[in-house]
């Protein structure tokens, strides 16, 4: 499903030792989000994966909460209902059960093989490179920002682009995949999303 590339986009120091994963999920998504849940538990035993809950029912929510992994909607975030927004806001849904060190995965994606090796080989390229996270970034279907914004409600793009009309043919990213190294970087990802 993903257009996943070889090279990762780099830009905090890390210990590649401990790290989760972490996705996000509405009653839509519930079952894709079980799904990858079940494949990372099978290929990447010691490294759990943990749902943000950005919609699902109450028995949705009785599922992850007994495995230990549900990342509740926090109160501040409770008439906030854009999944992109909500996304944005990733470091409000951490606790201490998270890694200091995870990874962001759409709930729509799923593991086939054990890729523990893989991961802490780029884990030690970020750490040499003293980067603060590493993506793979997912054309999908809207290759530009004009496109996006034809397709999507998406206020700050509107503006944007009514103040500065040629930003409309930059491309577009949509990271499902993400590797955090550095949580001072999540604040400011929920600032410039505000």
């Amino acid at each position: 499903r993903r257009n996943t590339t070889k090279s990762v986009l780099v830009m905090a120091n890390t210990n590649s030792e401990q790290w989760s994963f972490v996705t996000a999920a509405n009653a839509k998504y519930f079952f894709l989000s079980a799904f990858l849940v079940q494949s990372l538990n099978r290929h990447f035993p010691g490294h759990p994966c943990f749902v943000m809950d950005i919609g699902l029912t109450v028995a949705q929510q009785r599922f992850f909460s007994k495995k230990e992994i549900l990342l509740p909607k926090p109160a501040e975030l409770e008439t906030v209902l854009h999944p992109y927004k909500l996304k944005s806001s990733i470091e409000l849904f951490l606790n201490g059960k998270v890694t200091e060190n995870f990874i962001w995965l759409d709930a729509d994606t799923f593991a086939l093989r054990d890729g523990r090796d893989d991961l802490s080989e780029l884990w030690s390229a970020l750490r040499a490179a003293d980067c603060r996270f590493g993506m793979a970034p997912d054309q999908g279907p809207s290759h530009s920002l004009e496109e996006f914004v034809s397709k999507f409600r998406a206020p700050k793009f509107e503006i944007a682009l009514a103040r500065d009309p040629a930003c409309g043919s930059h491309r577009y990213l949509n990271a499902g995949v993400v590797m955090f190294a550095d949580r001072n970087m999540l604040g400011e990802w929920r600032q410039k999303s505000e």
